[in-house]
């Protein structure tokens, strides 16, 4: 792409070199070495004008650098949109596994209350049973006297009754410590 200023510049190294051309031929024609060093000045000066013009569009033109850049952001924008969905499903997932968890702890919760009001009701029949058995047993060995002579004997083994502490009167003839 030339530019203006690029445009007349290519266009005045073009009418300066024609021109050089121009004078060394006429010089050489003539036989005047002065015209033909001129005009060979002019030429030099031109191919110089062209030769710098060329370098500095080598050096200022940025279009392949441009293409890569946007090459390079239509890279990170695709990567960007792969990272976002892959966050994004990253978040349902984590949503998922902690419905999935929570529905397991409910679960748990009520297995664990169901297996402890199993056992808890088995205990008690267990207790209910037992407690049964014994009144059965005790009633059984009042009425067959087997309670009051396992009482009796106490096998050459002296019980020892709790003391008992007199009685104490209120009154004033008793005095403070």
């Amino acid at each position: 792409m030339i530019l203006s200023g690029e445009r007349t510049t290519a266009t005045a190294a073009t009418t300066v070199l024609a021109i050089g051309i121009t004078v060394v031929l006429v010089g050489v024609l003539t036989s005047d070495p002065a015209r033909a060093a001129g005009g060979a000045c002019l030429t030099i000066t031109a191919l110089t004008l062209i030769a710098l013009r060329l370098i500095r569009t080598w050096i200022t033109d940025t279009a392949a650098e441009r293409s890569r850049i946007q090459d390079a952001i239509r890279a990170a924008d695709i990567e960007r949109m792969r990272y976002l969905a892959a966050q994004s499903a990253l978040g349902v997932e984590r949503d998922r596994m902690r419905r999935d968890a929570e529905e397991a702890t409910r679960h748990s919760s009520k297995q664990i209350k169901a297996e402890h009001a199993r056992l808890r009701e088995q205990f008690e029949e267990e207790r209910a049973a037992l407690i049964s058995e014994t009144f059965e047993a005790a009633f059984s060995m009042l009425t067959t006297g087997r309670l009051m002579d396992s009482l009796a004997h106490t096998h050459g083994r002296a019980i020892i009754p709790f003391p008992i502490e007199p009685a104490r009167t209120h009154g004033r003839d008793i005095s403070r410590p």
